[in-house]
């Protein structure tokens, strides 16, 4: 019998002891085994690896509590991913991707409600997001966005907006984004107009 709360001990040690072989497959058992009494471990574990820059201990926990949860993991992975930290969140954003897919509906009012925050690095997480559920009743945020004085909310609003670029509305806003004071704004807004390219 798998015993998850022996597994995810086993687990927690490997991310500091590096002669732990990683266990893909068990690791895996416990993202599908459903035990949510788990889940108060995951997430101090989660939080642990955060607060030491662990990125491998995020992305293996994140994937534990996605599989564990849900859709219903996306708020606390997607705080996560705010987390001003210098690293490419590729796993999480795997992660996180998945779960926006599993639930459109639901991931947006989180998107949204974190797109609308005080708070820069979750403003940015929420327009982040936005790009993998955004609807056209979205296009007033996204707009506001892209006037923003911080450029790096602007440029997650702009890849946001991006993906309605079949509503003339966020195409005029993007023309608009070729007169961003950022030269790297005006290059991606560019981009972003001229459509996919034959490779």
């Amino acid at each position: 019998m798998f015993d998850t709360h022996a597994a995810l001990t086993e687990v927690l040690a490997g991310f500091n002891d590096f002669s732990i072989e990683y266990d893909h497959g068990k690791v895996q058992r416990l993202a599908e085994s459903g035990d949510r009494t788990l889940v108060p471990r995951v997430q101090a574990g989660l939080e642990r690896s955060l607060d030491e820059e662990n990125f491998f201990g995020v992305e293996v926990l994140a994937q534990v509590l996605a599989g564990i949860l849900g859709p219903r993991a996306f708020p606390l992975l997607l705080r996560a991913i705010a987390r001003p930290i210098h690293h490419d969140w590729d796993g999480l954003s795997a992660t996180l991707a998945d779960l926006m897919g599993a639930d459109p509906v639901g991931c947006r009012a989180t998107a949204v409600s974190f797109a609308t925050e005080r708070h820069t690095d979750l403003r940015r997480a929420g327009l982040w997001a936005l790009g993998y559920v955004v609807t056209p009743e979205d296009f007033d945020l996204l707009e506001a966005a892209l006037r923003d004085p911080d450029v790096e909310v602007r440029g997650d609003a702009l890849g946001a907006m991006s993906s309605l670029r079949d509503d003339p509305r966020a195409l005029a806003a993007m023309r608009g984004v070729l007169q961003d004071p950022a030269p790297w704004m005006r290059d991606l807004a560019a981009r972003i107009l001229a459509g996919p390219t034959a490779p």
